[in-house]
């Protein structure tokens, strides 16, 4: 099992380029970007806590170049998924799951529609 934590040391004698090295050690050893910015915003939490308590002047977790997360395409759902899903959702949500699948509404959008919304006569869904 790897060690993926700091040493132990004194919060006073962390350094910044302390915290770049170990971030550049967790990315050599293969940990995911994921994995590495999570670890690092958590540590930064912690620092900035110290300097909240006034045990640190400042903290060390400042500019600290980060990986960077890969970019991944968008999944969408098959027909067939769409329809699997569809099927198993009690009739009162499957409008409102239509309307996501084949919109592309985000979920706040979709509980932000209210009956002024719909325009039947166009055939329109008016989102303010």
């Amino acid at each position: 099992m790897r060690n993926h934590v700091l040493p132990y040391w004194k919060l006073r004698d962390i350094q910044r380029i302390d915290v770049q090295t170990w971030i550049r050690l967790l990315a050599d050893q293969g940990v995911g970007s994921s994995a590495v910015r999570r670890s690092y915003h958590l540590t930064s939490s912690l620092l900035s806590a110290a300097v909240d308590n006034g045990l640190l002047v400042i903290s060390p977790c400042r500019h600290i170049a980060l990986p960077c997360l890969p970019d991944r395409p968008p999944q969408w759902f098959t027909p067939g998924q769409a329809q699997s899903v569809l099927c198993s959702l009690p009739s009162v949500w499957r409008t409102m799951c239509l309307l996501g699948f084949y919109t592309g509404l985000r979920w706040g959008e979709l509980t932000g529609l209210r009956c002024r919304s719909v325009d039947r006569d166009r055939s329109r869904l008016l989102c303010r």
